[in-house]
């Protein structure tokens, strides 16, 4: 786990769960490990089911109930992820792992000072926490709070300077104020610390077009070193080449309609700028509209979309 081999480590924990002698809570802890594995590579269902499987062992861990909450929100799920967060905080109150995630909600939600006032909960608590630094550093974003939104971000880098996702979440910033090369060098930090994140690929590729930088050897090789098999896999071949526009868009269909309409704002988004940025100017206003429409507030497509409709 620490080494970031998550597929090696869901099977040791797989390994770990046919050892007939361990007790019920240690039982649960191994499947919120492996849990805690799947969703690292994307298996966002298995990981609910490990959660659900740990909770009928030990109902009464409220750390438990912010892991399954924090899959329901990648899941896109605030409701159900929001009744696990105070669940845990009835079983633990002012547990700041529940707070920062209850924010996290909070901002799926659209309810910003909400937001911050969770994780400022969560921060009085517990200050040496890089990932609650990144959760407050967005709800400041989403508020237009820039500078407080930057200062968030740099705290967690400074907490947390190997973890890829501080860098994913300080690009935006970076990027919303104009400072192209400091978005560009935080997307590559990020991937050097994590190369298997397929849109910070992407978005580092969209940033180099735009700065009309030469990428073609660089993107091929982070490309290569994908390894997604489900969505945003769809997204991954259209800019390999290997789908156009309309067959990533007609993979985002979904049973479920609210990842089918999350899936559809990411294919509208991408759309708009196909390999070698050859757009046009009508078509791409559309796909960039209908994106503006579908996507949730806390994606990043959604504030990429902003800035491109600014530009046009």
């Amino acid at each position: 786990m620490q080494e970031r081999d998550y597929r090696e480590a869901a099977l040791h924990w797989s390994s770990v769960l046919d050892v007939t002698t361990l007790t019920p809570e240690q039982r649960a802890n191994v499947y919120a490990n492996r849990a805690s594995s799947y969703v690292r590579f994307g298996e966002i269902d298995l990981a609910v089911s490990d959660a659900d499987a740990a909770i009928a062992l030990n109902a009464d861990k409220p750390q438990l109930h912010v892991l399954r909450g924090g899959l329901y929100l990648e899941k896109h799920k605030p409701d159900k992820a929001r009744e696990e967060f105070d669940l845990a905080l009835h079983i633990k109150p002012g547990f700041p792992e529940a707070l920062a995630s209850r924010g996290a909600a909070d901002l799926q939600q659209g309810q910003i000072d909400q937001a911050i006032t969770d994780l400022d909960a969560a921060i009085a608590a517990k200050s040496y926490v890089a990932e609650f630094f990144i959760g407050r550093g967005n709800a400041y974003r989403l508020a237009g709070k820039s500078n407080l939104a930057m200062a968030d971000f740099n705290e967690a880098v400074r907490r947390d300077p190997r973890d890829a996702d501080v860098y994913r979440a300080r690009w935006l910033a970076f990027y919303q104020a104009g400072n192209i090369p400091a978005a560009i060098s935080d997307l590559k930090q990020s991937l050097t610390l994590n190369p298997g994140q397929s849109h910070v690929v992407i978005w580092l590729h969209l940033l180099r077009q735009r700065a009309k930088d030469a990428d073609a050897v660089e993107f091929t090789q982070n490309l290569a070193n994908l390894h997604v098999t489900k969505w945003p896999l769809p997204i991954v071949d259209f800019y390999r080449g290997s789908l156009n526009a309309d067959q990533m868009t007609a993979a985002a269909a979904d049973s479920d309609p609210d990842i089918a309409r999350n899936k559809q704002c990411e294919a509208a988004y991408y759309a708009a700028h196909p390999p070698g940025g050859n757009r046009k100017t009508d078509e791409t206003r559309r796909l960039l509209l209908s994106a503006e429409q579908m996507c949730p507030i806390d994606f990043v497509e959604h504030q990429l979309v902003q800035i491109d409709l600014k530009g046009m």
